[in-house]
């Protein structure tokens, strides 16, 4: 306990654990060590996030300051003498008891024990804000439950052991990827005139190459392609392109070009 003489505006450093703070006398504003503070006048009190160093003001006329802390809560009415205790007795929970637990502000929430609920019983935990979630036991589910899972934003999903699947379960596999080549005709380019490449169509990308046979640069690009727009190959250079989007080509001079869509 804290009972000191100060004068208006001075201030006390004590070290002290708790949860709980208790102004006996004086009118004083108290701040703890993580920042939070509080105006506390005679026989106020308040309940706080737990603390290990306090500091204490005297906002009040000059005289005696008397602050307790520890851990617990306030009981009784204004005025009465308030035991504050420092042990914090477990609560018994039996299965039966639904149980409601709010926590405000940052906090970590630990399970000590394991929590066993029967397959009968259906569990809904509801995470909001910005939370780790673990698994550290194995899950068991059998052949006939049907399991839905659900990832919203950028995750890692990983199968670290063998999935069996006997010979009655009809299992679809679908693979996305590339399933072929088209070559295109060679495109000779008219001098100062921008001309079509390709349509537009459902390849996942083309390969565009000027030959080194070539006396100038081309320009690669879309409709709007020209002397100074699009991408410039020199002669010998070539460039791929992921788009289905239709593409078109422009020289200074007669050129050639070749392509090669992958589909």
């Amino acid at each position: 306990m804290f009972r000191q003489t100060l004068q208006r505006g001075e201030s006390r450093d004590m070290a002290t654990n708790g949860n709980y703070i208790r102004v006996d006398d004086g009118v004083v504003e108290v701040v703890t060590n993580h920042g939070h503070r509080w105006r506390l006048a005679q026989n106020e009190g308040v309940r706080v996030a737990e603390f290990n160093r306090i500091t204490i003001t005297n906002v009040g006329a000059a005289g005696v300051v008397a602050v307790r802390c520890g851990y617990g809560v306030l009981q009784g009415s204004t005025g009465d003498t308030i035991a504050v205790s420092e042990i914090m007795t477990p609560v018994e929970i039996d299965s039966s008891t639904p149980v409601a637990v709010a926590v405000q502000g940052t906090a970590d929430v630990q399970v000590t024990t394991p929590v066993e609920i029967d397959d009968s019983t259906p569990v809904a935990v509801a995470v909001q804000g910005t939370a780790d979630v673990q698994v550290t036991a194995p899950v068991e589910i059998d052949s006939s439950t049907p399991v839905a899972v659900a990832v919203q934003g950028t995750a890692d999903v990983q199968v670290t052991a063998p999935v069996e699947i006997d010979d009655s379960t009809p299992v679809a596999v679908a693979v996305q990827g590339n399933t072929g080549l088209s070559a295109i005709a060679d495109t000779t380019l008219t001098a100062g005139v921008s001309a079509q490449l390709v349509a537009a169509g459902s390849r996942k990308s083309i390969k565009i190459k000027s030959p080194s046979s070539n006396t100038g640069p081309v320009r690669i690009g879309g409709a709007g392609v020209g002397a100074a727009a699009g991408y410039e190959l020199d002669p010998g250079e070539s460039v791929t392109l992921e788009t289905g989007a239709a593409i078109h080509a422009w020289s200074a001079t007669a050129e050639t070009l070749t392509a090669v869509e992958v589909l």
